[in-house]
């Protein structure tokens, strides 16, 4: 059964409620709340025992709504409703009039004509209702005043803003005077206000701009006449002739200013950032540029050209033979067309060993010393401050000097200057090593197996002692076997026609236990000496 109006109206009129934290309300429920010798508390807002309503223990919140739902007048004048601070303006038809309780929960019913699905089940929010108005049913929550609309001159102002700035953007894309208007950018950042403090010009609108934003330089950034934005000066006074903001300016943009002229001039902080972000990337492409010349003429020295023959060979240069590669009389002559002069190396054995060993002992000039000794002016490279070496043909950079001859050998061999020696042959140093005696490998020795009660055992092939491990034999023939090694006493069965012996005590007790039926040596001599008393 739906039961509209007063109960659902008085349920929302419970949000309305002072807040505990407070601590009116409670002194509130606490002055109409009766506490009866039966330790039950009683509602008592219209008089004592006027309302049968009790709990069995004192819950504020409880008694609060309690009192707005069957008492209203008195909880209102009681002072349990909030007092309207400000006069409201027109409001919205009471929600409660489309909302009905049903056993479901709070049910929508702003269309009579309609059953609407939509429900909240234990806790109901206004605001719900009223989103869920304005989304299912438009036109009666416009009916009913759930919409609200700007009325006020503010509002009215803010739409027709709006109108305009369409109105401006839609005629902008048709016609091609709006190159000669100007672009503000509004800059929040560092003020709370907007301002249009960066301009954007044409090269046309000089004239409309003729004017700086004030008198004063250091008010306002030199390069694109900010104001709002935090500056710092350019010169540090009108001396200044060594400024290197300056100095990047004029780099960057080609705008030259003078200490003398220009001082006080400030320059904001978003244009200084924007010029040393154009000065990295100048000098990232200069280098990037750098490196793709280089690449590029190695890889052009690399391809084989077709180019004809020489009339004539090139010149050939010495070259510095280690004397550990020859081992023979032999005479190494190298001619020189261009220069008719010949090089004759001679080696004999008239030569005695010991100045072979001052030969093979004396260091061995490499290439790169030899390229030490010449000029500096007619080498093919340049020595760095930082002991690097560059390259005149393609400035590639090297880490030491023979890493540099190298390079002219194999990409720069038509300067005919350098001619890579073949290194000296390694010496190697042969160890002797002895050859190891051959690994005598042990047989393995076989041993008879006894089973008794289901457990095998291992028997000495000496003497009859029991192992239940085959590696613990090991260990019992090299102490009571083996020659050269201290042997261990052993044990006699001293029972009567019985010869046998053992090594430990714990074969003797299994061999009394098994074949004699005794529980240990101490019973097996108790025995023993009573039949030897006996005997006697």
């Amino acid at each position: 059964m739906d039961s509209a109006g007063p109960t659902t109206q008085r349920y929302f009129n419970s949000s309305k409620l002072r807040r505990f934290k407070h601590g009116s309300t409670d002194q509130l429920v606490a002055e109409n709340v009766t506490h009866g010798s039966d330790g039950v508390f009683r509602c008592a807002i219209a008089g004592p025992g006027s309302c049968p309503f009790a709990l069995p223990k004192m819950i504020q919140f409880t008694f609060a709504c309690h009192f707005l739902r069957s008492h209203p007048k008195e909880a209102e004048e009681k002072g349990f409703l909030e007092e309207s601070r400000a006069p409201t303006k027109s409001q919205p038809a009471a929600l409660g009039h489309f909302v009905v309780r049903t056993e479901r929960g709070f049910c929508c019913r702003i269309d009579p004509s309609l059953t609407c699905a939509y429900v909240q089940k234990d806790q109901v929010s206004a605001q719900n209702f009223t989103r869920h108005f304005r989304l299912a049913h438009p036109a009666l929550a416009r009916k009913h005043g759930f919409y609200q609309v700007l009325q006020s001159h503010e509002g009215r102002s803010i739409l027709n803003t709006m109108v305009q700035r369409s109105v401006e953007k839609s005629t902008a894309d048709d016609s091609e005077q709006t190159s000669q208007k100007r672009k503000l950018t509004e800059d929040d950042d560092d003020s709370g206000e907007s301002s249009s403090d960066v301009i954007v010009l044409n090269p046309g609108d000089e004239k409309e701009w003729m004017n700086t934003p004030s008198d004063d330089p250091s008010e306002y950034c030199r390069l694109c006449f900010s104001v709002a934005r935090r500056s710092k000066p350019i010169f540090s006074g009108p001396q200044d002739t060594g400024s290197s903001c300056a100095a990047l300016i004029e780099e960057c943009t080609g705008v030259r200013l003078a200490a003398g002229e220009d001082y006080p001039a400030a320059i904001c902080h978003e244009c200084s950032e924007k010029l040393h972000d154009i000065k990295c990337f100048r000098t990232v492409c200069e280098t990037l540029n750098r490196v793709v010349c280089r690449n590029r003429a190695a890889s052009r020295s690399k391809t084989p050209e077709t180019v004809a023959p020489p009339s004539s060979p090139p010149p050939l240069v010495p070259i510095e033979m280690p004397v550990a590669n020859l081992t023979c009389d032999e005479e190494l002559t190298i001619e020189n067309e261009d220069d008719d002069e010949d090089y004759v190396v001679q080696l004999s054995d008239s030569d005695d060993d010991d100045e072979e060993e001052a030969v093979d002992d004396t260091p061995q000039e490499s290439s790169s010393t030899a390229v030490e000794e010449t000029g500096g002016e007619d080498l093919p490279y340049i020595a760095l401050q930082d002991d690097w070496f560059c390259c005149k043909q393609c400035n590639q950079i090297h880490h030491t000097l023979d890493v540099m001859v190298d390079h002219l050998h194999n990409y720069h061999s038509e300067l005919g200057f350098f001619v890579k020696a073949k290194p000296a042959a390694p010496q190697v140093n042969k160890k002797k090593y002895k050859k190891s005696k051959p690994r005598t490998v042990a047989t393995p020795v076989e041993y008879q197996e006894v089973v008794i009660a289901d457990k095998t055992y291992f028997k000495c092939n000496d003497c009859d002692t029991l192992v239940s491990q085959k590696g613990n034999m090991a260990r019992h023939e090299r102490c009571y076997h083996k020659e050269g090694s201290e042997q261990k006493p052993r044990l006699y069965c001293r029972v009567a026609e019985c010869y046998q012996n053992f090594m430990d005590r714990m074969g003797l007790t299994r061999h009394l236990k098994l074949q004699h039926s005794y529980d240990s040596i101490e019973e097996a001599m108790a025995l023993q000496l009573h039949h030897e008393v006996e005997i006697l």
